[in-house]
């Protein structure tokens, strides 16, 4: 049987108590959403995000656990970005990735 993760509210990633981490971002040109990084051995086609309204894109995850690195692939057409969090607490450094 699958568990329903539900999505908290808020921006970047958000962990939670119930060991399940939301990740969200503001991406309205983007075709695509992933979340790459430590959790899922920075696969770009593993955690797709669901679009939401207004051009937010959401997932959750159990995978991800507070400490582990991650990024965000966005799609645009042919074109692949790799961004940081806006909304991360903590990055390694300016050009490095976002710290859940």
């Amino acid at each position: 049987m699958e568990t329903i993760l539900n999505k908290s509210a808020g921006m970047g990633a958000i962990l939670t108590d119930d060991a399940s981490t939301t990740f969200r971002v503001w991406a309205p040109n983007a075709d695509k959403v992933f979340v790459i990084g430590d959790f899922n051995d920075w696969k770009k086609d593993e955690f797709e995000l669901e679009l939401e309204d207004n051009g937010y894109w959401a997932g959750v995850t159990e995978k991800c656990k507070e400490g582990d690195e991650y990024k965000f692939l966005i799609i645009n057409g042919k074109n692949e970005y790799e961004r940081n969090d806006p909304y991360a607490v903590e990055v390694t450094n300016s050009n490095g990735n976002s710290i859940a």
